[in-house]
């Protein structure tokens, strides 16, 4: 997917402050966001076929003709249903060798593989399927766990003749 110029893009969202700051509070459309979404979700490493086999469901729906492909299901869909994206960039040595833990818990027979961990619960525990995705995830840990963060601590008092302005919120607005 082609980006717009970030002059064009600037336009259609409300940034407060220059936005080069990493706390800075965004505000868009939902549909600025989908499309921001899309253009991320159609660069990842994506296995059509083993998609398909754990979607039985979305693999009906592309031979219906309701879906070209797995990948445009996942795009429009099954990101958000949270499908797993198949086995498409996992390196199973290195995973265990990165996580220790995890290959002993194979070893030990409590885990079928490092795969089966990883698509279970390893991604929800910010853990990398390769080496070079491994900086990605860390920058996602540290963005998501800052924001939850900053939305769970409660705000500083201020004095009533001291009013601030409301401070926009990062959200996209539903269709």
């Amino acid at each position: 997917m082609q980006l717009i110029p970030w002059i064009l893009l600037k336009q259609a969202i409300t940034i407060q402050g220059d936005g080069t700051r990493p706390d800075t509070p965004v505000t868009m459309p939902n549909r600025v966001f989908q499309l921001l979404m899309e253009a991320a979700l159609k660069g990842q490493a994506f296995d059509e076929k083993q998609y398909l086999v754990s979607n039985p469901d979305v693999a009906r729906s592309v031979r219906e003709g309701k879906y070209p492909s797995g990948r445009d299901h996942f795009v429009s869909t099954g990101y958000y249903e949270d499908r797993p994206l198949g086995d498409a960039g996992f390196e199973e040595e290195w995973y265990l060798r990165r996580y220790p833990d995890v290959k002993k818990a194979v070893l030990m027979g409590e885990c079928m593989s490092g795969h089966v961990h990883f698509t279970g619960s390893g991604v929800r525990e910010w853990r990398s399927p390769n080496k070079a995705a491994e900086p990605d995830i860390l920058r996602w840990h540290l963005a998501v766990t800052e924001s939850v963060k900053s939305r769970q601590a409660s705000p500083p008092l201020q004095p009533r003749r001291a009013r601030q302005a409301p401070v926009a919120q990062v959200k996209a607005n539903s269709k």
